[in-house]
């Protein structure tokens, strides 16, 4: 290739594709009924877009089909129950963050001590992102450090709480 294309190195200071997450931020508090934070969520989905049509698709991991209900290109939409309600665990995670480097994430509530499995998925599931550095964006019911502040594993979500502020950060997202 080498010897007869002319190789182009193409740097610069600004990366585009995290901009606007660093403009609009990534982590939005539910109020009311939740209107607010959804449309500030399809307006960052609609951005990361770059005005394509979103469509469903199915990823396939380990025999099991996972439903993804809005994608374009490297950016995809879930619900928290649709993440963290249904009996996934760190390999459908993993195949999520090796297909998407944005994800966004609705409408992810207070956690209390009856939503210890969708606290330890939630844990699973951000843990994963976060190795991976996928870029999220997502609502929710309080700040991280609320979100599941009581039951069984709530001191080990500190860290996971931890790991959601970094992740909102100029370091994380460039």
């Amino acid at each position: 290739l080498k010897a007869n294309l002319d190789v182009v190195h193409l740097e610069g200071d600004t990366d585009y594709r995290w901009k606007g997450l660093k403009t609009h931020g990534v982590f939005h508090l539910i109020e009311g009924d939740g209107k607010k934070a959804e449309a500030a969520l399809a307006e960052e989905f609609a951005a990361l877009a770059y005005g394509r049509d979103p469509a469903p698709l199915t990823l396939e991991v380990q025999g099991r089909q996972i439903a993804v209900p809005r994608a374009v290109g490297a950016v995809a939409w879930f619900d928290f129950d649709a993440l963290c309600a249904r009996p996934l665990a760190a390999a459908d995670y993993l195949a999520l963050a090796d297909r998407f480097d944005i994800i966004l994430i609705s409408r992810i509530p207070v956690m209390g001590p009856e939503m210890r499995n969708e606290a330890r998925r939630f844990v699973t599931l951000i843990d994963v992102l976060y190795e991976k550095n996928v870029k999220i964006v997502c609502s929710a019911a309080a700040p991280p450090d609320r979100l599941y502040a009581a039951g069984d594993g709530a001191r080990a979500f500190r860290r996971t709480a931890s790991r959601l502020a970094e992740m909102q950060g100029e370091a994380y997202l460039r």
